[in-house]
């Protein structure tokens, strides 16, 4: 007979294991158990060469984010680009297992343009083009109007006196008509002169350089609009920018937050969310960078004794 008493033989037994044994809490009995019938987990399956090489690997600089209220994320620190790619080369050539190794920067997909520090450079030129395009226009604006010669009691004024006679010799008759009408008009001259122009037959000199003047206005007006759309995308994305780079508390974000940190993964594979602390961190992130000891600035500092 055992020392443990007589062996378990309920239906349903309910088994309670302490250091003197395994046994059921029904009857009193002890539960026989073989170590050799316990059931042993399923190898997991080994990945082939062929599996390894269809994966290739990317050397990128990643930060991890994460909020309470909010799902966790990777994102690009301020600090991603800005170490030296020849010493991460030299370092990370070759992955064990794996035949093809690229950076980030080699992958279309994790290319510096995605950076917030590239999109900010890029909007700034084409701000600059804009504003430049709208300088041009107002300067050809500028010489029309100084040409057309806009000025209250004259239409003359840069235009030479041989010009204007040659152009007009053969409408006299509506040239005085049009001074008659003129003579009688109140108000600015540019009205003065439009109304002049209204009643002139044909398409002459200073009726082609009204319309120049016009379209000369529009094309600076829509450079003005295009500039001003650009300043706004490009304030846009440097309030993004300050967003992401302004520091918080410590204690909203995870333990990873700041700093930044190697991995290794698949390129046909998500980057992986999480900590190398969990249990299920994959295997295939490696060369996380070991973290500083921060303190909480929530919490008071430790008293000296």
């Amino acid at each position: 007979m055992s020392l443990l008493g007589p062996e378990c033989h309920c239906e349903d037994p309910i088994i309670r294991c302490d250091d003197r044994g395994c046994h059921c809490d029904l009857c009193g009995g002890y539960e026989r158990i073989d170590l050799l019938d316990e059931p042993v987990a399923p190898a997991r399956p080994t990945e082939t060469a062929e599996i390894r090489e269809a994966a290739p690997y990317v050397l990128m600089k990643r930060g991890l984010y994460w909020c309470p209220n909010g799902q966790g994320y990777t994102g690009v620190l301020a600090e991603a680009g800005r170490y030296s790619e020849e010493a991460a080369r030299a370092r990370h050539g070759h992955e064990p297992g794996s035949t093809t190794m690229r950076l980030a920067s080699d992958c279309a997909e994790f290319a510096p343009a995605c950076w917030p520090e590239t999109q900010i450079k890029v909007l700034r030129a084409q701000r600059d083009a804009a504003l430049a395009e709208r300088d041009e226009a107002r300067e050809e604006r500028d010489a029309l109007l100084g040409a057309a010669g806009f000025k209250p009691g004259s239409f003359r004024s840069a235009l030479t006196r041989k010009v204007i006679l040659d152009d007009v010799a053969g409408m006299r008759p509506e040239m005085v008509k049009a001074r008659r009408q003129a003579a009688r008009v109140q108000g600015d001259a540019d009205l003065w002169t439009m109304r002049m122009l209204e009643e002139w037959p044909g398409d002459t000199l200073l009726l082609r350089l009204w319309r120049q003047k016009k379209e000369a206005k529009a094309e600076r007006d829509a450079a003005t609009a295009q500039a001003d759309r650009t300043a706004g995308e490009l304030a846009a994305a440097e309030a993004e920018k300050v967003r992401r780079t302004t520091p918080r508390p410590i204690a909203e974000y995870h333990e990873d937050f700041g700093f930044v940190t190697w991995w290794i993964f698949p390129v046909c594979e998500p980057a992986w969310i999480g900590s190398p602390n969990d249990s299920d961190w994959p295997g295939y992130h490696t060369h996380f960078t070991p973290h500083p000891d921060v303190q909480d600035p929530t919490e008071e500092p430790p008293h000296a004794e």
